[in-house]
């Protein structure tokens, strides 16, 4: 009796190991270059239609790439933190805070 429940927990644990690591391979979403040239490509074609004859301020900035991000399934954060990171002068348009 003893021997089995021994046995259960290691599969448990087995189990729970692999939720886990698959859970956090899911949270870590990671974004390729080419990735984001497609959403700042669509991005850049909704702004132009959204505001061809106006500044967009920080704020109707981040709604639009939101929308895009959105349509396209994308975690904000996964880009955002992309964008941050390899294209800082891009980042700066959408004035995210930390």
């Amino acid at each position: 009796m003893h021997t089995r429940i021994v046995t259960m927990k290691k599969i448990f644990t087995l189990i729970l190991c692999i939720v886990l690591v698959s859970f956090t391979s899911c949270v870590s979403e990671k974004l390729s270059e080419e990735e984001f040239t497609i959403l700042w490509q669509e991005y850049l074609a909704r702004e132009f239609v959204e505001s061809f004859d106006e500044q967009q301020s920080s704020k109707q900035r981040r709604e639009i790439m939101d929308t895009v991000l959105q349509d396209y399934k994308v975690s904000p954060s996964a880009f955002y933190d992309y964008c941050k990171t390899k294209h800082p002068d891009k980042y700066k348009l959408f004035d995210v805070n930390p």
